[in-house]
């Protein structure tokens, strides 16, 4: 018998960090043990993610999707801020925040505010302004299938709560980029300096500090509120403050990096001549995506590495694991239910019981799609059910999970042998007969004659 040939060390590695590193127990280990070990678990997640995922992809679309709204997105902002006041301060500060850029990069956003300032909503008519609230709307909603993808949702937000949440980015993110310099520019004022000199004498140097750490926390809390906001699911609150912080922090290196590289953007000049400002906005804006998606990524990998181990398989799930799944959500939603909690909510029961939780979602919207089950929470993760469980039949619950998806007629399968869909009617009848008119009630009856315990233990 031929022996298998001793893995090298490079392949012994490959294998832990693949497969090893998610088979090792924690509760035996040291708490700096199981720290060091979530947080690889982490970053191989991120990474995993963001190729499958095709987070570069994603962000090349959404760098020409912004592209061309960027001068509806920014009259928009600019049009509530001036409503709040703020109009020409605003883009002042955007003007002085630049001007470190690249001299291309400054003219195209001179440029840009031109374009804006010469918008106006009163020529625009009415088919005009909606058709410059369409272009913001679909733009964003462009982001939010982007961040949906990463969190594994397949269902977008109501329109009304598009306007709503929409709205909120629109101004509070600008707000946030622009305070950061406005802050800045208010606390460097000489005088305020001299005098906090000469009233605390060396400890200005604390205050020269905190300083120049305020545009990072602005921008912190932008990305923090945009990573927060804009995934259709529920984000706690502490993966959102974490991503935040490292998108935030690493969007900043970026434009340190970018003016760093001016040296090298004069030859597009000999390129591109008077259009070389383009191609450099570009660039900066879509390594800016890849930032902004590649913190998403981490937001979604710190709040479900602990069940990543069977989120590897969740893809190949067979049509019977699904089916249990779904009977499964179905009962805890059910009980839920009996016991005065209405609400049941998705991503409790994934960490409570360590299932993928992008199964879960794919599950559930199937069962949104067949009204048995309803959101009530708009995005949060949190449903009921349309019926009382006496009138849910568990055969229906798995024709849902059996024919999600394309049909055979669609597929032209039914075409291919007569005998097949005979074979097909006598199953789907024995299933019927075996299961008549077994109902959900009747499953958690079952359980707790067989278990004489309830499902989970939810608060009254």
């Amino acid at each position: 018998m031929n022996q298998q040939p001793t893995p090298n060390f490079s392949q012994r590695a490959w294998r832990f960090m693949s497969e090893g590193i998610w088979e090792i127990e924690l509760s035996s280990l040291s708490r700096l043990k199981r720290l060091g070990i979530n947080f690889v678990r982490v970053v191989l997640l991120v990474v995993k993610g963001f190729q499958d995922n095709e987070c570069p992809l994603h962000a090349a679309s959404l760098t020409y999707s912004s592209l061309m709204a960027i001068v509806p997105i920014l009259t928009l902002a600019l049009a509530i801020l001036r409503g709040l006041g703020a109009g020409e301060w605003a883009e002042q500060r955007i003007i002085q925040s630049i001007a470190a850029m690249p001299d291309q990069f400054q003219d195209f956003v001179v440029n840009l505010f031109t374009y804006v300032k010469n918008t106006n909503f009163a020529t625009l008519g009415g088919i005009g302004l909606v058709l410059l609230l369409w272009i913001v709307v679909h733009v964003l909603s462009c982001v939010e299938m982007s961040f949906n993808r990463v969190w594994g949702v397949n269902l977008h937000r109501r329109l009304l709560r598009k306007f709503s949440d929409y709205l909120s980015i629109v101004m509070v993110v600008p707000i946030l980029m622009v305070a950061a310099t406005t802050i800045n520019a208010t606390l460097s004022n000489p005088e305020l300096i001299q005098l906090l000199q000469e009233r605390f004498g060396y400890a200005h140097f604390f205050y020269s500090w905190f300083l120049s750490f305020l545009p990072l926390l602005a921008t912190w809390a932008a990305f923090i509120f945009l990573y927060k906001l804009m995934p259709n699911t529920r984000v706690l609150a502490m993966p959102a403050i974490v991503s935040g912080v490292i998108g935030g922090s690493l969007w900043v290196g970026w434009q340190w990096f970018y003016i760093e590289l001016q040296i090298g953007i004069s030859r597009y000049n000999a390129i591109y001549g008077t259009l070389a400002s383009v191609p450099i906005f570009l660039f900066w804006l879509y390594i800016s995506w890849w930032i902004i998606l590649l913190g998403a990524e981490i937001g979604f990998a710190l709040q479900n590495y602990s069940t990543y181990k069977m989120e590897q398989k969740a893809h190949g799930a067979s049509t019977q694991s699904r089916i249990m799944l779904a009977l499964s959500i179905m009962s805890h939603a059910a009980q839920s239910m009996m016991i005065n909690v209405p609400q049941f909510e998705i991503n409790a029961f994934a960490h409570t019981h360590r299932v993928p939780v992008r199964m879960i979602h794919e599950v559930v919207d199937a069962l949104v799609k067949a009204n048995l089950l309803a959101d009530v929470s708009d995005g949060e993760g949190r449903y009921v059910l349309l019926k009382v469980p006496d009138s849910i039949r568990v055969k229906d619950i798995i024709n849902v999970m059996v024919q999600n998806g394309v049909t055979p007629r669609s597929l032209g399968l039914d075409m291919l042998n007569p005998a097949i869909r005979h074979v097909m009617g006598k199953m789907d009848a024995g299933s019927a007969e075996a299961l008549k008119d077994f109902s959900i009630a009747d499953l958690l009856q079952l359980h707790s004659r067989l278990n004489q315990a309830p499902l989970m233990n939810l608060p009254s």
